[in-house]
């Protein structure tokens, strides 16, 4: 029942899959996206317990981790292999038939996530270059820019996502791209 969830929430960061959006708007929960980096998940479910009154049920951030709940503000491996333990010993059928049952409820979708080395001292003129040429783009619109910094969301048809970013460590480019399909 959606009343269960009525002061519940699901958080995410900008570079994770937008499915989790699609549930918590399917269940009539409360999602709030943030910046990459779980100092700014933990933060943000902080500030939603304890000055919003909002139960932080999951939080994640694509290829990093997961914190279930909120007894741990931070990526917690353990809860999370215990809670996927408990979801794989109380499903029907196979963890590949969940995730069919999971696509065909909130729709399917794929991704495709790299990386591409540049020198730090590039990064911000191909991020000056990506803005002008996006100036001229009827296929991807900008739905966040965060400039100065080095990173940039992009909309386009069927849902397709992509987000640019600067590595914080490394001499690369990282980009993340989600889009839902038919099947």
């Amino acid at each position: 029942k959606q009343s269960d969830f009525a002061n519940t929430a699901l958080l995410s960061t900008i570079v994770s899959s937008k499915m989790i959006e699609r549930q918590a708007k399917h269940h009539g929960i409360h999602h709030e996206c943030t910046l990459t980096g779980f100092k700014h998940l933990g933060n943000l479910a902080w500030k939603m317990e304890h000055e919003e009154g909002k139960r932080v049920l999951f939080a994640f951030e694509e290829a990093i981790g997961f914190m279930v709940g909120t007894t741990v503000l931070e990526k917690d491996g353990l809860s999370a292999v215990l809670r996927a333990d408990y979801i794989l010993n109380s499903i029907d059928g196979t963890l590949d038939e969940y995730l069919q049952r999971i696509y065909r409820k909130y729709g399917p979708c794929v991704q495709f996530n790299s990386y591409y080395f540049c020198p730090n001292s590039e990064i911000p003129n191909v991020f000056k270059a990506i803005r002008e040429r996006l100036q001229e783009s009827d296929i991807l619109t900008v739905v966040k820019d965060y400039h100065p910094s080095n990173m940039i969301s992009l909309q386009g048809a069927n849902n397709l996502c992509i987000t640019l970013r600067s590595s914080g460590t490394e001499p690369k480019i990282k980009f993340y791209s989600e889009m839902q399909t038919e099947d």
